[in-house]
């Protein structure tokens, strides 16, 4: 039952980490489009 539950965070941490990553190379992306423009 523990273990399921750590996993569950664990999965939750890793989630956050992508959507965090997902937003800056999104940031990224538009500001480098903006310079081409």
């Amino acid at each position: 039952m523990m273990y399921g539950l750590l996993n569950l965070r664990e999965s939750q941490k890793t989630f956050n980490n992508l959507t965090k990553l997902w937003l800056t190379s999104g940031l990224i992306l538009e500001k480098f489009c903006k310079l081409v423009n």
